[in-house]
């Protein structure tokens, strides 16, 4: 409750920021704030049931260690901070984000900016169920990976008022001091046919996120550790099991070999078209015209990518030039152990590794295999 009340505060900030940016030409595109300001106003549209009430009071009424007076007086609070100070911060940051529309000398990709290629450089290049699903994943894991610690998780459902704007999935990072509490939000309204779900589930829980998180705590490293590494890394190893999730899925192997490399074909088109568009200078019509190279012609899907690779730059390649680092890092390995190589060793060397820069991993992978 208390941080939720210094959104105000937060919001002021950002706001001395966007304004300096502003200032320098740096501001954001005109779609850029017009999605801002569709979320903000999202959020303030009908005050009295905001997502953040019903949950609260959802989750205050099955703490039973708080007596019904305390539960209501916690809701009372929850109550005026949301609608008192949250819903009037969110209104004023649409306001004043729409005042300073116009002022972006830049729509598209950073190379459009003075020095903006040489920025983009500097990013690092380093079943149905889905509780079923996550066993089944860790059932099969088990030959391909050193097995987790005994922990809890639950998967839960994005809020309707938030499917829009929020990712398929993601997994909620839990606290560095109890990692024994995990969270996976699925939103329903970005698909969920079994395939899709499973890998996803994949990503963002055994081995991925969920898994990759527990297993560095398991495994002892300091908790600094936590404050330093790269999101090629994180994302990378997502995508890299994701991947490897298909294998494991109970279809045909060529199906899953056909639906693998398919995703990776895709997520290949949308990197180069997040470097096209960045540090090469390709326009909404440039970046047509390449989707269409590979038959990819919806216009109006296109012009969403091309809006969310202006408005994320780099996004796409922590995902596939992370998953591509992998992939190398697996070819040193099997190139250096030869016949005692194995994917448990691998994947165990690097848990106990944990998330750091490719070049060092490759550099220390020998002391952990």
């Amino acid at each position: 409750l208390e941080l939720m009340a210094e959104t105000p505060a937060l919001f002021r900030k950002i706001m001395d920021l966007e304004r300096i940016k502003a200032e320098k030409g740096l501001f954001m595109a005109d779609f850029a704030v017009d999605d801002v300001v569709a979320q903000c106003r999202s959020f303030t549209q009908d005050p009295a049931n905001n997502y953040l009430l019903s949950t609260f009071d959802d989750r205050v009424d099955e703490a039973g260690f708080l007596t019904p007076e305390q539960a209501e007086q916690y809701k009372q609070v929850n109550r005026q901070i949301v609608t008192g100070e949250m819903v009037p911060a969110y209104q004023r940051l649409a306001e004043e984000l729409s005042a300073l529309k116009g002022s972006g000398k830049n729509s598209g990709g950073l190379c459009g900016l003075k020095g903006g290629r040489e920025y983009y450089e500097y990013y690092q290049l380093p079943t149905e169920e889905p509780e079923l699903i996550l066993k089944d994943l860790q059932r099969k894991m088990q030959q391909d990976f050193p097995s987790p610690p005994e922990v809890s998780f639950q998967v839960k459902e994005v809020h309707p008022s938030l499917e829009e704007y929020t990712a398929p999935a993601f997994y909620l990072t839990p606290p560095i001091d109890d990692v024994s509490q995990n969270c996976i939000y699925i939103n329903k309204s970005k698909g969920d046919e079994k395939i899709q779900l499973y890998t996803t589930l994949a990503h963002e829980g055994f081995p991925g996120h969920l898994y990759q998180n527990v297993m560095e705590r398991s495994c002892g490293l300091e908790p600094i550790r936590s404050l330093f590494g790269s999101s090629g890394y994180v994302e990378g190893w997502a995508t890299y099991v994701e991947m490897q999730s298909y294998y494991y899925a109970d279809v045909e192997q060529d199906v899953s070999a056909f639906l693998q490399k398919n995703q990776s074909a895709l997520l290949s088109l949308y990197a180069t078209a997040d470097m096209g568009i960045h540090y090469d200078g390709w326009t909404l019509r440039d970046t047509i015209d390449f989707f269409a190279s590979y038959q990819i012609a919806d216009k109006a899907t296109i012009q969403q990518i091309y809006q969310l690779i202006v408005e994320e730059p780099a996004h796409y390649l922590k995902y596939y030039i992370g998953y591509l680092e992998f992939l190398n890092l697996k070819e040193y390995a099997k190139e250096k152990f030869k016949e005692d190589y194995s994917d448990y060793k691998f994947h165990a060397a690097l848990m106990e590794m944990g998330n750091a820069p490719f070049y060092i991993l490759k550099e220390y992978l020998p002391e952990y295999y």
